[in-house]
């Protein structure tokens, strides 16, 4: 009997995948797809679920599905074992790398955590199957010139830009063709108090005793990293990283002793609420003992669920492959908000500043152009524009229901 079907705002090109991501995710152990007959699994359109599940980054997690591929999908269920074969081994040499640098910190008297990474696979019943990028740290402020030393002095090359040296939140590194952002604050300034609130909870929970964060903290990293990416494109990796964590850290008792109130004064809660009950809705979140969701709003669940199916992973789906300078026209209807975003980026992308800092206070002026620029290049004409526009208003109006505005 089919999975019973609760994706009526998801597009039929994309209700299966999720259905079959559905059956994955809801069991440890496949061992048939029983919630289908034969002749629904010859239906199955193969070639468009496993784009769908590369696109966000997901292929890995999906490895149980490839035994059921038909025989003449053979070329396909070869693509979909490499995939997962590749991220095994990738998994396998970020776990080496990371564990020799942590070492050399903990050798060298500097406290530090793993965010995201191998730290988030722990909740995964086959930890090398969570998709991995590169190997994010987290240190104290006052450990950070330190940490950046006993990196270098490991052979990590860095490769940050100047801005990034000077005003960013993290500097970037090469090791062993393994990339490694270390941190000194993980929250981005959206929100001064409440970025304060994220970092303080983190810092005390970074010590010499472990690498890894309290289960608590590392919620809040997550949720953290949805919030932080959502404006540009979110996929389902993030996503399915929360439910993992949920499934195993998040019940009744947990959120109300403890969780609600650090995601409450990190202004993390609505995000929550909101992304849980979408885990239980349309990816098969157990609601045994996770009801502390059950109140969120289902238009918003719906909304994100759809938001998150067309950005892919990072905003990399086809259907999210527009200019980052059109996605940001919607906050031409916040004229502070907007130009503090120019400012900002223009700061980061304008070379010539390195010459001529002073010129530094019409970096906004630069990236104006810029946008303007490349939306003439990819002429998408006033139409388009005005059609992202009133998409992005409406994206607006979701994030605010998530507590993000």
């Amino acid at each position: 009997m089919m999975v019973s079907n609760t994706l009526n705002n998801i597009r039929n090109k994309e209700e299966m995948p999720l259905q079959l991501l559905k059956w994955v995710l809801s069991r440890n152990d496949i061992s048939s797809l029983d919630c289908y007959s034969q002749e629904q699994i010859k239906e199955i359109q193969w070639e468009d679920t496993f784009c769908f599940y590369r696109e966000h980054t997901i292929v890995a997690v999906t490895a149980d599905l490839s035994r059921f591929i038909p025989k003449e999908y053979e070329v396909l269920k070869s693509q979909w074992k490499e995939s997962v074969y590749s991220n095994v081994y990738l998994y396998s040499c970020i776990e080496q790398k990371q564990q020799k640098l942590l070492e050399s910190f903990h050798s060298n008297g500097i406290p530090v955590a793993v965010v995201k990474g191998t730290s988030v696979a722990q909740y995964y019943p086959k930890p090398q199957l969570r998709t991995m990028g590169d190997i994010d740290l987290l240190v104290r402020p006052e450990d950070y010139d330190r940490a950046v030393d006993c990196l270098t002095k490991n052979g990590c090359k860095e490769y940050s830009s100047q801005s990034e040296i000077v005003t960013g939140r993290h500097r970037s590194f090469h090791y062993d063709g393994i990339s490694i952002e270390l941190h000194h604050y993980f929250s981005k300034k959206v929100d001064e108090k409440k970025a304060r609130a994220l970092d303080n909870l983190l810092f005390n929970a970074i010590s010499l005793k472990s690498t890894v964060l309290p289960d608590e903290e590392n919620g809040l990293v997550l949720l953290s990293h949805i919030r932080q990416h959502l404006e540009e494109g979110i996929g389902l990796r993030q996503i399915i990283d929360w439910f993992m964590f949920v499934r195993t850290c998040l019940d009744d008792e947990v959120w109300y002793s403890s969780f609600q109130e650090k995601a409450r004064i990190t202004g993390l809660e609505s995000l929550a609420i909101s992304s849980t009950r979408m885990c239980q809705k349309y990816l098969g979140l157990t609601t045994n003992n996770i009801t502390w969701c059950k109140d969120a709003s289902k238009r918003t669940c719906d909304e994100l669920m759809q938001y998150v199916i067309n950005c892919g992973n990072f905003g990399r789906s086809r259907g999210m492959l527009q200019s980052s300078a059109v996605q940001k026209l919607p906050k031409l209807s916040q004229p502070i908000r907007m130009l503090k975003h120019l400012q900002e980026h223009g700061e980061r992308n304008w070379k010539a500043l390195y010459k001529h800092p002073w010129l530094k206070p019409l970096a906004w002026t630069y990236q104006l152009c810029r946008y303007m620029n490349l939306v003439m290049q990819r002429k998408i004409g006033i139409d388009g524009i005005k059609r992202i526009y009133d998409e992005g208003q409406k994206r607006n109006e979701m994030f605010a229901a998530l507590g993000l505005k």
